[in-house]
């Protein structure tokens, strides 16, 4: 029995399923589906990936995997549960940082570290089973569930799932899948061989966030936010000069161009995927405000963003961020000395090494007394 399949290429892909008296499995295929390996995961009710490394396979019962290598090595996570034993149904990444996952009693929790850690959220009571879910962004996410005493319905979030509008749709049967673009159509299918869709609005290109990413090795991928509007954020991660700018937008982007109006840096050639905007910026010298401008943002309906000037204060060992390097600073750092690189402790990774060492600690004693205004 097939339960999921997600191609990253034309070529490469995975499914799960299960086989009579055998567990849950997952396969693979590098010619398109002509021929199929079997992964080596005691897993396989569910699979995502985003690109060719970053992946996420879960077991209906929550117990997970996740690989940034392609499969290579995976690591073991375990899904939240509600006092007893979750039921996954779907499971859908926006990138290499953000995912859902639903199921049965009401069930979702949302991850920003890739799956390493997870918080649940309240979607439904637990009389709704949430069969279907497609994320559009680090913030806005569809799903739609099974009936709850009355008509399936649709469940919508917009601010990260902080929180969830029900709306009862015009079904018999359960629905089990769900599509939907950033204009607001959707289209819903289930049970019965219903298919619901609702029409949309062309949605206004906006900037939604920005931050600053860095990759930690295996420790996995971080970000500083940088506001958009108010005091900057503080990267305080030595970047050997070089840094990534990812810019959120409320529609899919498809082309535009960035430049460094302030500061010292040079910006590159933008990359887009989906509401996303990637600006790599090289020559960035530490102790400096630089300042990011995009111009001629476009999203796939053709709506132009007026020109937006991001800003991010570079000062490097700040890892408190109040724009000063003193012995707080260093006391921190040192308190972090062999713990887990995660989202509560990444900026004390400071040579951005993926361990938290003595290297950061001198980085950081390094820059004392380095301040901005």
């Amino acid at each position: 029995t097939i339960l999921d399949v997600t191609f990253i290429t034309h070529d490469l892909g995975y499914i799960t399923g299960t086989r009579p008296t055998v567990a849950q499995n997952v396969f693979k295929t590098t010619d398109g589906g002509v021929t199929w390996s079997q992964v080596n995961l005691s897993a396989g009710g569910f699979v995502d990936f985003v690109d060719a490394n970053h992946g996420w396979v879960v077991n209906i019962g929550g117990l997970g995997y996740r690989t940034t290598d392609g499969g290579a090595t995976w690591q073991q996570f375990i899904m939240p549960n509600q006092g007893f034993s979750p039921t996954i149904n779907k499971i859908d990444f926006i990138n290499q940082n953000v995912g859902w996952a639903v199921g049965w009693f009401g069930y979702a929790a949302r991850t920003t570290d890739g799956g390493v850690t997870w918080q649940l959220q309240t979607i439904a009571t637990q009389s709704d089973v949430i069969l279907g879910l497609h994320v559009l962004s680090e913030s806005e996410a569809y799903a739609v569930g099974a009936p709850s005493g009355g008509s399936p319905s649709e469940y919508h979030t917009t601010n990260s799932g902080v929180t969830w509008t029900k709306t009862p749709l015009p079904a018999q049967y359960s629905l089990s899948a769900i599509f939907a673009t950033a204009s607001g159509n959707a289209w819903a299918a289930g049970f019965g061989g219903v298919v619901l869709h609702k029409g949309g609005t062309s949605a206004a290109l906006q900037l939604t966030s920005a931050v600053s990413r860095k990759t930690h090795r295996n420790s996995g991928i971080f970000d500083v936010n940088l506001p958009l509007t108010g005091e900057p954020g503080v990267e305080c991660r030595d970047g050997a000069g070089s840094y990534s700018f990812v810019f959120n937008f409320t529609t899919n982007v498809v082309s535009g161009a960035a430049s460094v109006s302030a500061g010292t840096g040079t910006a590159g050639a933008p990359t887009f995927t989906g509401t996303t905007m990637t600006v790599p910026v090289s020559g960035v010298t530490d102790v400096q405000k630089i300042s990011v401008k995009l111009k001629g943002v476009t999203d796939s309906s053709s709506n132009v963003l007026p020109e937006t000037t991001v800003s991010a204060n570079m000062l490097i060992g700040d890892v408190n961020a109040d724009k000063t390097v003193n012995r707080t600073d260093v006391t921190v750092t040192r308190g972090q000395v062999g713990m887990v690189v995660r989202v509560s402790n990444f900026r004390e990774d400071v040579k951005v090494s993926g361990a938290i060492n003595s290297a950061d600690v001198k980085a950081v004693q390094a820059a004392n007394g380095h301040t901005l205004p």
